[in-house]
């Protein structure tokens, strides 16, 4: 039985070498798909393959299973190496000068706050009917079924945020160049739109409190989560200068 599982293994695996020889299927996407597994049989195996080529006199038995073994190991390599690289690079910024990088943070929340709020639902609502069905609203930067002023809303906060991360871009371009005042206001804006957030929640709440079903979405989450912790961050680099 084991010896069955073994040839069956092996077979299926030089099937796959065979094919990466003949380039038809790519090192990449197979590593993908099967990499994990088909070096965890090679390494599994390995011996045995090795001793039936020396007891039968065939050495250039599985030669493909091992080849594709190779390949792989190449490919997980390259992944370790970039993993590596970047890990460094982040390692530095952070490390690297501890006051240049404590605006990379405030760089980072705020544009996770943007980028939610450009490409998630603020909030959204759904009301059942047995005679028209589903009904359902979402409130968001390009949503047609909100009341304009809730747009305006989102507009403000997207604009708020964004002031907040070209702010921490300069200080960390160079933080000599950054004047305290702009902190400052980077500071208050980050506490307007933390506050803005909670006051349109609870407004978009209210009006749809009577709905079968609401909730409020990654958009909000994200201008209130970058707006509270920008304004935390921006709050320790005024500690701190």
């Amino acid at each position: 039985m084991k010896r069955s599982m073994i040839g069956v293994t092996g077979r299926r695996c030089a099937r796959a070498g065979l094919l990466l020889n003949d380039g038809l299927v790519d090192a990449d996407g197979l590593y993908d798909l099967i990499g994990s597994a088909v070096m965890f049989q090679w390494v599994k195996w390995e011996p045995i393959f090795k001793e039936f080529r020396v007891r039968y006199g065939l050495p250039d038995d599985y030669e493909l299973f091992e080849n594709l073994y190779h390949e792989l190991l190449k490919v997980r390599r390259r992944a370790r190496e970039w993993f590596i690289k970047i890990y460094t690079r982040v390692s530095s910024m952070v490390v690297g000068n501890n006051f240049r990088s404590s605006y990379m943070w405030p760089l980072i929340t705020s544009l996770i706050g943007v980028l939610l709020l450009l490409t998630e639902e603020f909030g959204a609502w759904q009301d059942r009917n047995p005679f028209f069905g589903v009904t359902e609203g979402y409130v968001w930067i390009g949503s047609t079924k909100a009341a304009p002023w809730a747009q305006i809303v989102i507009l403000i906060l997207v604009a708020g945020l964004s002031f907040c991360a070209y702010a921490a871009w300069n200080g960390y371009r160079d933080p000599n160049k950054i004047t305290h005042t702009m902190v400052q206001n980077a500071y208050r804006v980050a506490l307007g739109v933390t506050v803005l957030t909670v006051i349109f929640g609870v407004a978009f709440a209210a009006l749809v409190f009577d709905s079968d079903w609401w909730w409020l979405g990654g958009g909000f989450y994200g201008a209130l989560g970058g707006g509270v912790l920008t304004a935390i961050l921006y709050r320790r680099i005024l500690q701190n200068s």
